[in-house]
């Protein structure tokens, strides 16, 4: 891979801070979730087989990282679906508006979920703990892949022009010099992990990060449901039920829905206070 694309990609992060969603299922409440396996790499794709997909030209990290998720939970079926630059982009453009600051995840998962980048929809999402290596484990093993959004420290950044392909916390801890940096917000898309290691796709390449990096750096995490890590049985490669984990989100969208109704249609105390 090119050293200087991915310099100019990190100088130039992609990922600004995704606004709180009150109406996030998260993957804690779904029911029966599974013991994730001591490792997991569900695809065999060489290391250099990960295109760039615009990262050199726009601030599409957030794009970039779902058509690497597409990438790998195809590849695990021997069918590997590869989306292309202008398809990236074209979604890019339209999610960020036209500015050049980046994009928020969660505008990309809305984007995914109702239009598709390229031509591939995401069935639903869901929120994790993005400080919690087991969550993200369990929610890997069962939807294939995770969306994950960093806020690098300054030593994870190419100097340079040399890369740092694997990530570690230091001794001292995400502290001075070693804290998070929003500026350096970054998304990734996390594809395997081993007992010491994630595994995840950045800037065309494979990055490896420790556990505790992860929890330190990591802002937010996102699991997503899509057809492409389904095969023809509805079943994941690892058996499964497409149709369990759908009713489950299905069914706590819609509690979430009710709540948000009820909450909207309640008399206000301080407005009924006033006029009495």
């Amino acid at each position: 891979m090119n050293d200087d694309l991915a310099t100019t990609l990190y100088i130039r992060p992609g990922r600004r801070r995704s606004q709180p969603d009150p109406h996030s299922v998260w993957l804690k409440q779904l029911s029966a979730l599974p013991d994730p396996p001591p490792t997991f790499f569900p695809a065999q794709i060489e290391a250099d087989a990960w295109p760039m997909l615009g990262n050199d030209k726009e601030n599409c990290c957030t794009c970039a990282a779902a058509a690497h998720m597409i990438h790998a939970w195809s590849a695990a079926w021997k069918n590997p679906v590869l989306l292309d630059e202008a398809q990236v982009l074209a979604a890019y453009i339209i999610v960020s508006q036209g500015t050049e600051n980046g994009v928020e995840m969660i505008d990309v998962l809305r984007y995914w979920h109702k239009t598709g980048i390229g031509d591939r929809k995401a069935f639903q999402f869901i929120a994790l703990d993005p400080h919690d290596p087991h969550e993200l484990r369990i929610a890997m093993y069962l939807f294939g892949a995770a969306y994950i959004g960093l806020n690098l420290p300054d030593f994870a950044m190419p100097v340079n022009g040399v890369e740092v392909s694997d990530w570690a916390l230091p001794a001292t801890g995400a502290v001075g010099d070693a804290s998070p940096k929003i500026e350096n917000g970054h998304c990734v898309a996390a594809i395997g992990f081993d007992a010491d290691r994630l595994h995840v796709v950045s800037c065309g390449s494979i990055r490896t990060m420790t556990w505790d990096f992860y929890s330190a750096y990591n802002e937010e995490a996102y699991a997503v449901l899509a057809p492409e890590w389904y095969g023809p049985e509805k079943r994941t490669p690892f058996g499964h039920p497409l149709t369990e984990l759908e009713r489950d989100i299905a069914i706590l969208r819609h509690a979430l829905k009710l709540e948000a109704a009820a909450a909207s249609t309640a008399p206000n105390p301080q407005s009924a206070a006033a006029k009495s």
